[in-house]
């Protein structure tokens, strides 16, 4: 039943989309364990340099595996490893410091909305139906609905808000690129070109002066958050993510956003003693409605498309 409501081919699908659904929701707790014992910045360089050397091993070692195969091409995968990594990621580590797991998982919930937004006005995008737009402001509502009180209140460091809003845009932004812009490599290759972006973290943290953390050796606990990011967070989601975008409709396959804050909050809750309200989870339920239906209406569009197009 839930292979079919999934639109999955085969039960392996499911048990792949699932875990994306977890493996991604508990980065954001791997993320802020890492910020409790190194700079943040310097802890997500330190991400991205590990996920480049794994990549580029692969790609040496096992057959049939390539980088971009021309200059435009690797560009292209640093342009997107640039927003995806540097900005979005590297934003979200330095709030770790300010806010929990949750709240950024939250808020980066609305990253499927601005896609949305963007592609509505970009060239060769989808407009969205009247239902479209009322998910985009339900989102916006359920997100002030969550940090209003406490940044009205002065309990949460009020930069955050705009700061992980920004994250959620440069997130977007990549996605729409990855898909927009050409690439030649296998997915390995492609991850070690833009991980070379995401390296950009590491240059902004040794000119900061945060390697003196690392003079007495890397700390015990930031390693093993760095090696589940990149081996189970990098390897293992990607690998899941990819296989589900085989076996689901991409509509369906992108709707892990939608329970990566719910794991994060969780996750949070058990393993970092993070604060969960009745005030986030009745916002974190309104984000994911607009999400939801912001979705809907651009899967309902896309096949009115579809179907005027065979009629003709």
């Amino acid at each position: 039943m839930f292979t079919k409501w999934l639109g999955a081919d085969s039960p392996k699908a499911v048990w792949a989309y699932l875990g994306v659904c977890f493996v991604w929701g508990s980065t954001y707790v791997g993320m802020s364990f890492g910020a409790v014992f190194l700079p943040p910045l310097l802890f997500a360089g330190l991400r991205y340099i590990l996920t480049f050397v794994l990549c580029v091993f692969v790609v040496l070692l096992v057959p049939n595996q390539s980088f971009p195969k021309n200059k435009r091409d690797f560009l292209h995968s640093l342009l997107i490893g640039f927003f995806m990594f540097a900005l979005s990621n590297g934003l979200v580590n330095w709030m770790m410091i300010y806010v929990d797991s949750g709240l950024s998982a939250i808020s980066l919930a609305c990253s499927p909305l601005m896609v949305a937004f963007m592609e509505a006005y970009l060239p060769g995008g989808k407009r969205l139906a009247a239902s479209g737009w009322f998910g985009l402001l339900l989102g916006i509502f359920g997100i002030l609905f969550i940090w209003w009180p406490a940044l009205a209140q002065g309990e949460i460091y009020w930069p955050a808000l705009p700061v992980l809003l920004f994250a959620a845009f440069c997130w977007a932004l990549g996605a729409i690129l990855s898909n927009r812009l050409s690439r030649s490599g296998t997915f390995c290759g492609e991850m070690a070109a833009q991980s070379v972006g995401g390296m950009l973290l590491f240059v902004i943290a040794v000119l900061a002066g945060d390697l003196s953390y690392l003079a007495d050796g890397l700390p015990l606990p930031a390693l093993g958050s760095l090696l589940y990011l990149v081996c189970i967070g990098t390897g293992i989601g990607y690998f899941c993510f990819l296989y589900v975008l085989q076996h689901m409709p991409p509509a369906k396959a992108v709707t892990y956003a939608y329970v990566n804050p719910l794991v994060a909050m969780l996750l949070g809750a058990l393993l970092l003693h993070d604060a969960v309200t009745w005030r986030m989870i009745i916002g974190g339920m309104i984000i994911l409605a607009g999400v939801a239906l912001t979705q809907k209406a651009k899967v309902k569009e896309n096949v009115k498309k579809d179907n005027q197009t065979l009629s003709a």
